[in-house]
């Protein structure tokens, strides 16, 4: 039934203030596991569509045991990891503080998961992130044209050591982070052409999505 509502919400957007009130949190089976999520506004139940129906990340990623979400938002993908790969290590980073909270709460109490509240880039310090309506769009780009508000988040670089399996949603980020990027076996993603470009993931045997015309989702292996 709450499935139903928010595809309701999502079809009907004048439904929106009526409907969301009767999710809350909402479960779904996924490989056999229940899970259940916290859906808050408009965004998240976008992006529990993204992830849960349209099967975003439901693609041939080996079977890792470590894996690296990069940009997690509200733990969607997380969730669906832990169901799809339930011996898997996973790490996630979101930057903006708000959707972290909820990030949390999603995740709370699940074994071998591990959020931290910080932005991947190119170099290590405090940098500007651009905070967009959207939780899902926020940004060390300014891509908003001064209309959003800002905050200072603590950004590391790509962690070194090896994982079997990256995610990225990094709004744009992606193009200074993977200049090399060989310490996984998988990588699934998306690239933003509109908000940079010099990406290098040819070392990747990788399978294309077109899904606007300036952005492109990208999964597969290295080479």
């Amino acid at each position: 039934m709450k499935i139903f509502i928010l595809k309701l919400i999502i079809k009907y957007r004048k439904l929106e203030k009526f409907l969301l009130w009767l999710l809350k949190d909402i479960s779904i089976e996924i490989y056999g596991k229940k899970i259940k999520c916290y859906i808050a506004d408009m965004s998240d139940a976008q992006t529990f569509r993204e992830v849960f129906l349209k099967g975003e990340y439901d693609k041939e990623l080996g079977d890792p045991k470590k894996v690296l979400d990069l940009g997690s938002n509200v733990g969607y993908s997380i969730l669906f990891f832990r169901a799809k790969y339930p011996k898997a290590i996973i790490y996630g980073y979101e930057a903006n503080f708000k959707t972290f909270d909820k990030l949390k709460k999603n995740v709370e109490g699940l074994d071998n998961i591990f959020v931290y509240n910080k932005a991947i880039s190119d170099k290590e310090g405090v940098e500007t992130m651009y905070l967009g309506t959207s939780s899902a769009s926020s940004s060390l780009i300014d891509r908003f044209e001064g209309d959003s508000s800002v905050a200072q988040i603590e950004c590391i670089e790509l962690p070194k050591e090896n994982f079997d399996l990256i995610k990225f949603d990094i709004e744009g980020t992606e193009h200074k982070v993977f200049k090399n990027p060989t310490n996984t076996k998988y990588i699934i993603g998306e690239i933003h052409y509109d908000l940079g470009e010099g990406i290098e993931l040819d070392n990747f045997d990788l399978e294309t999505e077109k899904i606007s015309k300036y952005r492109e989702k990208v999964w597969g292996r290295i080479k």
